[in-house]
């Protein structure tokens, strides 16, 4: 099952923060609403474990980063 948090489009635009977690690839994605981020996860019962973490580095306006 994907659990994931999405951001809502509103307008004028607002910058949500979303981040997605899929278990079945053990994959993590998300967006700072400009920038996106990518990599593996393992969780346990009081653990979040992120690896392989990759990150765009785009030039984004009126996002307030």
């Amino acid at each position: 099952a994907n659990k994931s948090v999405k951001s809502q489009f509103l307008y004028p635009p607002l910058y949500i923060p979303s981040i997605q977690f899929d278990e079945a690839t053990k994959r993590v994605s998300g967006s700072d609403g400009c920038n996106r981020i990518m990599g593996s996860y393992t969780a346990g019962t009081d653990t979040l474990q992120l690896s392989q973490l990759a990150t765009t580095r785009m030039a984004c306006m009126n996002n307030n980063n």
